[in-house]
C-alpha cells in the first residue's frame, strides 16, 4: 500500500484548526461576580466540618 495511501485519514487531523467567526463563537458558560457579602454558611460548615473529620481520621491513623 503507497504511504499516501495510509496518510489520508490522518490529513483531517494534520491540518490547521479554524476558529469560528466571531458573532457565531458563543461561551458555554456564564461567569458571575460571586457574592460576598452573603455566604452560604452551608457550604462553609460542610467544608470546616469535612477538613476537620479528615485531619482527625489521618491523624488517627
Amino acid at each position: 500500500m503507497a504511504p499516501s495511501a495510509l496518510l489520508r485519514p490522518f490529513s483531517r487531523l494534520l491540518a490547521p484548526a479554524r476558529l469560528p467567526s466571531g458573532s457565531s463563537a458563543r461561551s458555554k458558560f456564564y461567569v458571575r461576580e460571586p457574592l460576598h457579602a452573603k455566604p452560604d454558611w452551608l457550604k462553609v460548615g460542610l467544608t470546616l466540618g469535612t477538613t476537620v473529620f479528615l485531619w482527625a481520621y489521618v491523624c488517627s491513623v
